[in-house]
């Protein structure tokens, strides 16, 4: 063996080292040559000829002139990880699209369409915050920030299926069903804007008083109720007498509940039906505290 495990190319070859008066001998010559073909050979070649058998410890980290190529590795054995941590760090998701793992789970998803986060963004060094939160159509990520007070708003852009209530019966199918938000703001100080459109199908034997539910967020309790803060906009208003002006839309305090009203001379009063058609549309939007 030609290196000493501590990385010292020893001659250790029979014969080994010469003095003066050697008798020069083919079999102590090959045996020379031997080794240092061994130790040759375990080297590392520069033109890529060769493949390492081992981690090899770089002190002062690696540097290269081109492009570097690593293996593509998996979420649960990266391709490029620190020390004994094999199971975090950067792996290939696919073609331009990479991926970060921590213990074998993707945390960040690099690709051309944006970043991906999966779990709980930390903010250091910000001056103030609390949890904010970023929703899409497909990914929620949670941003959280140092400190107690919060001049970082919440920003919340998503949908929700909003629900026609009424107080006898109920529409039995929704040709359209379809409600989008943004909060702005966390509870206390904060805001939401919405808009509700509902289009029925089959109206059924819907009699009462008209509300929708399953907004997403609950109206700050204790705060003023909102008259007129929405607007609704009826269309196929079949026999029930009135027109758009006539009515409005309210969230209650503590509530998630849109309620609808009619206004007659200044009172205002439930917004109650009779019958309702098939063809009927609300089209409501406006907004309320949180």
């Amino acid at each position: 063996m030609s290196f000493n495990g501590s990385g010292t190319f020893v001659i250790n070859s029979t014969g080994q080292p010469v003095v003066t008066g050697t008798v020069i001998s083919s079999s102590t010559f090959n045996s020379l040559t031997a080794d240092l073909g061994t130790g040759l050979s375990t080297t590392v070649t520069k033109d890529g000829q060769t493949t390492t058998t081992a981690k090899i410890p770089f002190a002062l980290g690696l540097s290269a002139a081109a492009a570097s190529n690593f293996a593509a590795g998996t979420v649960g054995l990266p391709a490029i990880y620190l020390s004994t941590d094999t199971t975090t760090g950067l792996y290939r998701i696919g073609a331009n699209n990479d991926g970060f793992a921590v213990s074998g789970a993707k945390v960040l998803d690099i690709a051309s369409t944006g970043l991906g986060i999966t779990g709980t963004l930390k903010l250091a060094g910000a001056t103030s915050g609390t949890t904010t939160v970023i929703a899409t159509d497909a990914v929620t990520a949670t941003i959280t920030l140092p400190s107690a007070t919060s001049t970082l708003a919440t920003f919340v852009a998503s949908t929700f299926t909003p629900v026609m209530a009424i107080g006898a019966g109920a529409p039995t199918s929704y040709t359209t069903q379809v409600g989008n938000y943004l909060q702005i703001g966390t509870a206390g100080n904060g805001r939401v804007f919405f808009t509700i459109t509902v289009r029925l199908n089959v109206a059924g034997a819907a009699t009462g008083n008209v509300t929708f539910t399953g907004l997403p967020v609950a109206a700050r309790a204790g705060a003023a109720t909102e008259r007129n803060s929405a607007a609704v906009y009826m269309t196929g208003a079949g026999g029930l007498g009135l027109t758009t002006e006539q009515i409005w839309a309210t969230v209650a305090q503590g509530a998630s509940v849109v309620d609808l009203w009619t206004y007659t001379g200044g009172t205002a009063s439930a917004f109650s039906v009779g019958a309702l058609s098939n063809s009927q549309q609300f089209n409501i939007n406006g907004s309320y505290p949180i």
